[in-house]
């Protein structure tokens, strides 16, 4: 629908772009509370020095807490803590650096852009994941708060918002993204970047959008929901869609979002493993090009990149640093000792300083929600799996007995590979592939019981009693938790990043796909008698030779649905494990919690 004309205040120009002396009282005392509650940690400090917390930044967080001092804290803790770990003070200042190299990847396909700005002088950010064209999600994560920053700095002077476009008339199931980036990517845009969106385009959304966004109105704030703008349907001049562009970018919003142009340029991509069209309107070498004039002089104004006044030991923490680009690092900040050397070998003086570990990255796989339920130390939450992380409604107990099995199972396991971790619902993924053989072989003893109940009936055999009948009956409707067991082992597999196997306990020589292969020999033994009760039930047959009642047609086609998902489920299994071999680290035979 339309939008509403853009609020000024709310949208474009927050209360950190007037003077200090504008500022409520209560607004200014908290500024002054945050610098008395966090100024001497060091974690604080170390940021400070790149020229990140100054008052007009401690504004924004206080705002995002509705001026409450002890959640501002907590929530400017969270922040610093997430930027000792990413560190995101990189400039292409050096394009040949190992930081240069790695985004001239990422920037080829015109998934993340900041485009300028737009009539009302807020720096554009342009996000299109259906171009995506590489892998490595950690870096996915740098390339978007580096965007942020840079849209950040686009902003006219007196603006202090940006306008996000979303590119979404490509989104599908399989280029959405997994749980643990849509949770940092929140962590960006909510607590490292507070009260930064002035404005939300969700370009060419698919209905469903549009029907979640009327279900979620009454539980949305009315001022975040002002920002929102769902510009779909026919965008030809004097259109509705053009309308809202015109009102929202300025009436040279096609050239300067692309939205609206066909695609330029066409790159291969790793993620779909094909050539694929750029983003709408997109130009690499000329956004390149601007992208390193933008930083020399944001550099230069700065003072750094080269920061010659900040010391290694104090800029970074080697035990939080996630180790990124340490040859750029390496250029960038003196050595206490500094001595002469090549650039490699101060490059790998520089590596050897951070002890961030695979461990320490599964602490960030699933970042805190909410910081009102206590004290927040700064560092973050471990990867837990509790009721909340299921991603649909079940009775307590299962949620409760799932989430225990899963967070036993996710302590005692390392699954880390090339500097990536799991996916959030690999542990839930390989209780529900546990769950779902255990039924699966349920199923296959039903068969088995049923076949040989008949066989005693064709051979002139004695009657079934009636308990054996009831059994069989159980055994059929107990099989049906299948359905939605697996249904949400879909979900994940179609969301999440690594994929268990199932067999990382076991010895290198014996791993094996051992259970979805299970899996898929269960059911395919259980397919035969599915078929002859769906038979036997197409035709009104009024009962089986054994003797039993004739089952209902639901609970014919229930079983049915029931198969076609669990072959799916291990077939779609077997087929990530298959693509993902490369990229998935299996745990060590000598391992102390899995011995053969």
């Amino acid at each position: 629908g339309a939008m509403a004309s853009v609020d000024l205040d709310l949208q474009v120009s927050g209360m950190g772009t007037r003077p200090a002396s504008e500022w409520p009282k209560a607004i200014r005392e908290g500024v002054v509370a945050l610098r008395s509650s966090c100024g001497d940690d060091p974690e604080f400090r170390r940021h400070a020095a790149f020229g990140v917390l100054e008052d007009v930044d401690l504004v924004r967080v206080l705002l995002a807490r509705q001026g409450d001092v002890e959640k501002a804290v907590a929530m400017l803790k969270r922040a610093l803590a997430w930027r000792s770990r990413r560190m995101p003070y990189w400039l292409l200042v050096d394009p040949a650096s190992d930081f240069g190299k790695v985004f001239e990847v990422e920037f080829r396909a015109g998934k993340i852009q900041a485009a300028g700005h737009d009539r009302y002088g807020r720096g554009l950010l342009i996000l299109d994941n259906g171009c995506e064209n590489t892998k490595d999600d950690d870096t996915h994560m740098r390339l978007l708060a580096y965007s942020v920053e840079a849209a950040r700095r686009s902003c006219l002077p007196g603006v202090d918002k940006i306008c996000v476009a979303m590119n979404l008339e490509n989104f599908s199931v399989r280029n959405s993204v997994p749980r643990r980036v849509l949770m940092e990517t929140i962590e960006i845009l909510t607590i490292v970047y507070p009260e930064t969106l002035g404005t939300c385009i969700l370009w060419q959304a698919p209905s469903y959008a549009l029907a979640m966004l009327a279900l979620a109105k009454p539980f949305l704030d009315p001022r975040t929901l002002q920002k929102f703008a769902f510009v779909s349907g026919d965008a030809s001049p004097g259109s509705e869609a053009d309308r809202q562009m015109v009102e929202v970018v300025g009436p040279d919003w096609r050239e300067i979002t692309g939205l609206g142009l066909p695609s330029k340029e066409r790159c291969y991509s790793e993620y779909f493993r094909k050539e694929i069209a750029c983003a709408r309107g997109f130009e690499f070498e000329p956004y390149w090009k601007r992208r390193q004039r933008d930083d020399t002089a944001r550099a230069k104004e700065a003072g750094g990149p080269p920061w010659r006044h900040l010391p290694r030991d104090s800029a970074i923490d080697p035990a939080l640093w996630d180790g990124a680009y340490p040859g750029y690092w390496a250029s960038s900040l003196p050595s206490r000792h500094r001595r002469k050397g090549s650039k490699a070998e101060a490059e790998a003086e520089f590596a050897d300083t951070t002890s961030y570990t695979s461990e320490a990255a599964e602490v960030w796989a699933s970042p805190r929600q909410s910081d009102s339920d206590g004290a927040f130390d700064g560092t973050p939450a471990p990867l837990k799996l509790g009721r909340s992380a299921m991603p649909l409604s079940l009775p307590r107990r299962i949620v409760g007995g799932l989430a225990s099995i899963a967070s036993a199972s996710s302590t005692t396991s390392n699954l880390s590979g090339h500097g990536r971790t799991p996916g959030s619902g690999s542990s839930t993924l390989r209780v529900l592939g546990g769950a779902a053989l255990l039924l699966s072989a349920l199923l296959a003893l039903d068969t088995t019981f049923a076949i040989s109940l008949q066989e005693s009936a064709d051979d002139g055999g004695t009657t079934p009693s009636r308990g054996a009948v009831n059994l069989l009956a159980a055994f059929r409707l107990l099989t049906l938790l299948d359905i939605p067991l697996v249904s949400i082992g879909l979900g994940l597999l179609m969301h999440g990043d690594s994929v268990p196997g199932g067999c990382e306990c076991l010895p290198p020589n014996r791993r094996c796909l051992n259970v979805p292969g299970a899996l898929l020999l269960l059911r395919f033994f259980s397919m035969p008698e599915a078929i002859r009760t769906v038979a036997r039930v197409t035709r009104h047959d009024p009962g089986d030779a054994a003797g039993s009642p004739p089952l209902p047609l639901v609970l014919v086609y229930l079983q049915s649905a029931d198969a076609l998902l669990s072959v799916t489920f291990a077939l779609l299994w077997v087929w990530r494990l298959s693509n993902q071999v490369g990229r998935y680290a299996r745990l060590p035979s000598d391992s102390d919690f899995c011995s053969p």
